[in-house]
């Protein structure tokens, strides 16, 4: 966790040493007549066991008097309790006789002096809440830079598209309705291939059945496709979503919607040719030996999202496998075509 080793940072530059232990993380600090210990509670994680404060209190009393015996020395010693928000009651209950507990909210970036706990400690208190200010002012540009991140200009527009043919198609009729969709832009066998309307192989890329499929699709687009136009540039990516799409909405008719009356729009073919793309740009950098897109994409991410996306294509009803191995093809081939002598993110 960031925050931790922050802190413990923190303690080293005031002088304190972390005390070999693999189950406590406890600092020390030797001064004239008393050895300083400070003792980190990490936040307990889904699954571990819970341990009491008083339990906590005897294993760090056992430390205290081990340290004695070693330095002849008095112990002064801080409990740390690191919490998400404030701590919850049952918590607080346990913590309220301990005079030598602070809480540290590192998600507010707030140091919690309840009342009976002391208010100083080594002059550390104006230290530590110096910390927090900063770690908050980080935490706030490091978001500020993650959302500049996800919303790129180009993946940021085709979701606004979206958007607004949902809405519009929202007011003017049922967007769940496949003859109503049909009537809108959808693919279909007869359109295609009898009315010659390939329009529809884009169209239906902007068209989704009802607010699910739409949040579905719009939420893995910004997700994914973020990352392949920070990778590939802003005109290869939209070149590589709108042809994914196209060989998607292809694979469509020729074997989902072949000669028969089903309805088919979304935009997941077009977003497996992102995941294709990112597929292909990772391979490049280890067949090259580089790290150039592996750090922007992260390999185990997006195999782990394609394999999910897949696997639930193939065993879930009213999915269109082929329109998304038809984009997942199409995007692969694309992006190596468009960046055959590209070596390096815009």
């Amino acid at each position: 966790m960031e925050f931790i080793q922050g802190l413990q940072e923190l303690l080293k530059k005031q002088r304190f040493q972390r005390v070999d232990d693999d189950s406590q993380i406890v600092w020390i600090r030797e001064e004239e007549n008393v050895s300083a210990m400070i003792m980190i509670v990490p936040e307990r994680l889904p699954g571990q066991p819970w341990i009491s404060v008083a339990q906590r209190e005897k294993n760090i009393g056992a430390l205290e008097t081990k340290l004695m015996v070693r330095t002849g020395k008095k112990v002064d010693r801080l409990t740390l309790m690191l919490c998400h928000d404030l701590p919850d009651e049952q918590s607080l209950r346990e913590t309220a006789d301990y005079p030598d507990i602070w809480w540290v909210d590192w998600k507010n970036g707030r140091l919690l002096i309840y009342e009976n706990q002391r208010t100083d400690f080594r002059g550390l208190k104006n230290i530590l809440e110096q910390y927090l200010e900063v770690w908050m002012e980080n935490e706030k540009q490091t978001d500020r830079m993650e959302l500049r991140r996800v919303l790129q200009p180009v993946t940021t527009l085709i979701v606004i598209m979206n958007l607004l043919v949902f809405l519009t198609l929202s007011v003017i009729g049922n967007t769940e309705d496949s003859s109503f969709m049909a009537a809108h832009g959808a693919l279909t066998w007869d359109a295609i291939w009898n009315r010659r309307e390939y329009y529809r192989l884009i169209t239906s890329l902007f068209l989704h059945f009802g607010a699910t499929h739409l949040f579905q699709n719009m939420l893995i687009l910004m997700l994914t496709g973020s990352r392949l136009e920070r990778a590939a540039g802003g005109i290869r990516y939209l070149l590589i979503y709108l042809g994914a799409g196209l060989t998607g909405s292809a694979a469509s008719i020729l074997f989902t919607l072949h000669n028969n009356a089903d309805v088919a729009a979304g935009a997941s073919g077009a977003i497996f040719g992102i995941m294709g793309g990112m597929i292909c740009l990772i391979l490049k950098d280890s067949f090259r030996r580089e790290k150039v897109y592996i750090k922007e994409i992260g390999l185990t991410g997006i195999i782990f999202m394609v394999v999910c996306a897949a696997s639930y294509g193939f065993f879930n009803s009213g999915i269109d496998n082929a329109a998304h191995l038809g984009g997942l093809a199409g995007g692969f081939i694309l992006t190596m075509l468009l960046t055959i002598s590209r070596s390096q993110i815009s």
